[in-house]
């Protein structure tokens, strides 16, 4: 091997650990060198926030308690089914709902957000899981907000079904010193644009995980309901209904059904997030290493710097060979704690150009 190569090879190998090898690297190898490593060092540090966003599902809010959601869920599908509501989802990936006659489901005159059907849990006498259907479609994120904002303000009293008022709530405070407990239900609202599920702790009215989005990755079929409630050639009816709610089977069966739906609307927000924080922080890292070279530009302009001679491009050159090992740790910490991956590279960059700085290109005295 050739003396030059060599040291080209050390150089190239020791700028990941070397100031004086990163410099020297920045101002003999080619431009075209330094931009091969300048978007490796910004590129690695996105992986871990790529493959959590990549990895992540819809069905995911499912993993931990969900507090009897499964048979609450699967039961008051059956109820609705059997209600006689059918679901539409049409070739332009839309909802709508009909009845078991053909005419078109039409909500009450005084809300378009209207309660099809609520599970009672008959222990407690508790609405346990409710189930909404909107004719509202615009789209867009306002929509399903105006749809939370609508439900926010359906609670129930504890130990009982009965929507709470304000003013009955209001007259009857001031005759007992009792405390009136009021709850929400997990619930699940179909609209034109999409779905949204969420599951709400006991007697709370916070809601304790949720899932939601659109339906332009799921099949149109003219009856979804039917389709998620058909599993080994049962389908409810009104005989066979007991049967169905308390069969175990069936319910995981109905219920992985709902999962792999979930999975399916949540696609579009998911590859939306890994587009939009792909983007956004590949621009902030691309930003922050250029700013980095300017810094380092100009802490080498003093008269008595050696390195005073670097042109501006040397300098950026230097500074991209500097950010791949920033880059690479970035990568490996973002893997064991991902909470914090976007805002490795941001810190570790930062303390390598302090250091290239301070030890390698400071003033000479």
């Amino acid at each position: 091997m050739k003396a030059q190569t060599k040291t080209t090879l050390l150089n190239i190998f020791g700028s990941m650990f070397s100031n004086a090898r990163a410099v020297e690297c920045g101002k003999t190898l080619p431009w075209w060198s330094a931009l091969i490593v300048f978007i490796l060092g910004v590129f690695l540090p996105l992986i871990p926030s790529m493959v959590s966003i990549a990895t992540s599902s819809g069905s995911a809010f499912l993993n931990n308690l969900t507090y009897g959601y499964d048979v609450q869920l699967v039961g008051s599908s059956i109820g609705v089914y059997l209600d006689g509501y059918e679901f539409e989802i049409d070739e332009e990936h839309r909802l709508s709902a009909t009845t078991l006659n053909g005419s078109e489901y039409q909500p009450s005159a005084e809300q378009d957000v209207t309660p099809i059907f609520k599970y009672i849990n008959t222990e407690t006498n508790q609405v346990d899981f409710e189930i909404y259907y909107s004719v509202r479609s615009t789209r867009g994120s306002s929509t399903l907000d105006d749809l939370l904002d609508t439900i926010e303000e359906t609670l129930y009293i504890e130990g009982t079904n009965t929507i709470y008022e304000e003013e009955e709530n209001t007259s009857s405070s001031s005759s007992s010193s009792e405390e009136v407990v009021l709850y929400r239900p997990s619930f699940m609202i179909y609209y034109p644009d999409g779905l949204y599920s969420a599951i709400v702790r006991p007697n709370s009215s916070t809601i304790y995980a949720s899932t939601g989005g659109d339906w332009k990755h799921h099949e149109p079929t003219k009856n979804f309901l039917k389709d998620m409630l058909s599993v080994d050639g049962k389908e409810p009816t009104v005989d066979n209904e007991e049967s169905l709610r308390k069969d175990s089977v069936y319910i995981e069966s109905v219920y992985d059904n709902w999962k792999h739906t979930f999975n399916l609307i949540y696609l579009t927000g998911k590859n939306n997030s890994l587009l939009i924080n792909s983007l956004v922080f590949e621009a902030i890292y691309v930003a922050l290493s250029f700013f980095m070279g300017l810094m380092i530009f100009l802490l080498t302009r003093g008269k008595r710097n050696y390195y005073r001679y670097l042109s501006f491009i040397k300098c950026q050159n230097i500074n991209a060979w500097a950010s791949f090992m920033p880059g690479l740790l970035a990568m490996i910490l973002g893997f064991m704690i991902p909470q914090y991956a976007v805002m490795f590279f941001i810190i570790l960059l930062g303390l390598r150009t302090m250091w290239l700085s301070m030890r390698q290109l400071r003033p000479q005295y």
